[in-house]
């Protein structure tokens, strides 16, 4: 029987007895602990066992991760990964990476931030200007789901296809005008 099924079993009889037990020793964990806490080896101790502690424990409160860190992890898995799911549309078809953005996440989150600047609003998402190269300076920017399907490889197939694409576009983009 572990501790825990013992203290459940006769939980009762255990907090009557801890209960007498502090009836008998009012003080002891007042004063005890107090003085003990003053104690400068106290404090010693305390650091040792709070540094061996993060060391067994290295993930324990790091900073959450932001929308930029998903965004630098999804990027990386399409166009590096050959086991991702969207690999062949990214990778396979030699979209590549920036190769100081691969290495460095601060220097992507760092380009993202100060030259697109914050992202407008969560509908935006990081798009590529041409589609048919990869992620580097000057051919990215913020762009909606709509902006983005019209930037598809697909729409570029059929000429026909894309000046309806297009006069849909223009449509679209009146119909916000006016409200």
């Amino acid at each position: 029987m572990s501790s825990r099924q013992y203290y459940l079993a006769h939980k009762e009889e255990v907090l009557r007895s801890c209960r007498k037990w502090k009836e008998a020793h009012p003080d002891y964990n007042r004063e005890y602990l107090s003085e003990y806490r003053k104690r400068p080896e106290y404090a010693e101790q305390r650091k040792e066992y709070n540094r061996r502690w993060k060391e067994r424990n290295p993930n324990y409160r790091k900073p959450p991760r932001t929308w930029l860190d998903y965004l630098w992890d999804s990027m990386k898995s399409r166009c590096l990964n050959p086991n991702a799911a969207n690999y062949y549309r990214y990778g396979g078809r030699g979209i590549t990476i920036y190769e100081p953005w691969i290495e460095s996440k601060e220097e992507f989150q760092t380009y993202i931030l100060e030259v697109l600047g914050p992202r407008p609003s969560p509908e935006y998402s990081l798009d590529r200007i041409n589609n048919n190269e990869g992620y580097y300076p000057g051919n990215v920017r913020w762009a909606t789901r709509s902006e983005q399907q019209n930037n598809k490889n697909s729409y570029r197939r059929s000429n026909q296809y894309i000046k309806a694409k297009e006069l849909e576009y223009e449509q679209t983009k009146y119909r916000e005008a006016i409200g």
